[in-house]
């Protein structure tokens, strides 16, 4: 039973094989929530060319990833990932810019707290690197509900939607003191 079992701390991933796993797990995650996003293809692992340069982190249930999530720092809004839902709010964003993507809880794990612990980890790290603001894009209304407890800010809704069934918003948080925002994390 998934709920007597333990999970590790995150941990960031540097092995290429839990890599792989977390890409296993994105795909299940997704398919899960009703269908994959519109920025993933149709296989079994989905990686992309930001996990390159990303830190990623992953949470563990007996050596497998149960839940995980992406930070990647930018200087530049035209290297961000998934760049087709921030069309529009491009001068609401500071640089440099951390963009939260990859967020995935394994169903038979989610109401643990695992995506705050991840959030947590992506804020502080985010601001370590001196990031002006934060940048996340999601349908899924408990997350938009995380997302405003955290201090991030819904700017709208995204031209591009990700999913056939729902709209998309833009969540920014300022970092570091910008624009009159309070630097600390939860």
């Amino acid at each position: 039973m998934p709920s007597a079992l333990s999970v590790s701390a995150p941990i960031v991933v540097e092995d290429p094989a839990v890599l792989q796993q977390v890409g296993r797990l994105r795909i299940l995650a997704w398919e899960a929530d009703g269908e994959l996003p519109s920025f993933a293809p149709r296989a079994e692992v989905w990686i992309d060319e930001h996990d390159s340069h990303a830190v990623n982190w992953a949470v563990l249930c007996e050596g497998l990833p149960v839940a995980a999530a992406r930070l990647c720092v930018h200087k530049r809004i035209c290297d961000l990932p998934d760049l087709a839902s921030l069309v529009g709010y491009e001068d609401s964003l500071s640089t440099p810019i951390a963009a939260f993507t990859r967020l995935v809880v394994s169903p038979a794990f989610r109401g643990r707290g695992l995506s705050k612990q991840l959030d947590g980890m992506r804020l502080a790290m985010a601001q370590e690197a001196g990031c002006r603001s934060a940048v996340v894009v999601t349908h899924i209304p408990a997350r938009i509900l995380q997302l405003n407890a955290r201090g991030f800010r819904n700017f709208g809704e995204s031209r591009h939607r990700t999913v056939s069934f729902a709209a998309s918003y833009v969540f920014i948080r300022e970092l570091n003191g910008a624009h009159g925002a309070t630097g600390g994390i939860d």
